[in-house]
């Protein structure tokens, strides 16, 4: 692994971190949402699974995506839309804008494990790929952790709102760095 890869490295493992971490949120969300707008179990399970089902439908349009644009373009302009779903979510007062919210997360999320596998099959021999998918995949699992007691732990401290500012600002750093970082091939590809 060369000096130039360690920075997109990192950037993957983040992206998938944040991958996972938008998955799993919700469950700690939910409590909240039902305390303070009332929604039903139908409702919060109908905001919950729309990441999941916008996540699902665009995994065909977005290897098509990576094959055509390559993953640097294709992460850095998806990641705009996570950005964007978790804002109107912090701004959501119904269910369908935290319903929309969360669509726009699964959109934005919805290639990060694909592209993130195409860089490190382009970067790294061959013998290499698979371990380090294992290891961003390790990585990335601790995004579920810290969307548990973590979160809840600062949904506490500063509102789940807020909490959702501090993702879209994070997000918004993270789309910035796969824009900077992230190369699609190494230069002697």
């Amino acid at each position: 692994m060369t000096s130039a890869f360690l920075p997109i490295l990192i950037t993957l493992y983040l992206l998938n971190f944040a991958n996972l971490f938008l998955r799993t949120s919700f469950g700690v969300m939910a409590p909240e949402l039902e305390r303070e707008m009332a929604f039903s179990p139908a409702v919060l399970s109908t905001i919950a699974s729309a990441l999941f089902v916008a996540y699902a439908l665009m995994q065909i349009p977005t290897g098509m995506l990576l094959d055509r644009y390559g993953p640097r373009r294709v992460l850095s302009t998806m990641l705009l839309f996570t950005a964007l779903g978790t804002a109107l979510f912090a701004l959501g007062e119904t269910a369908e804008t935290l319903t929309a919210g969360r669509i726009l997360m699964g959109i934005g999320t919805a290639g990060g494990f694909t592209g993130a596998f195409y860089i490190l099959a382009m970067w790294l021999p061959a013998d290499r790929v698979v371990p380090q998918t294992g290891a961003m995949n390790s990585f990335a699992a601790i995004g579920n952790l810290c969307a548990t007691a973590p979160l809840a732990a600062l949904i506490a401290l500063i509102g789940w709102r807020e909490s959702y500012w501090i993702f879209t600002g994070l997000t918004l750093l993270l789309t910035l760095a796969l824009a900077i970082f992230v190369r699609d091939t190494a230069p002697d590809h």
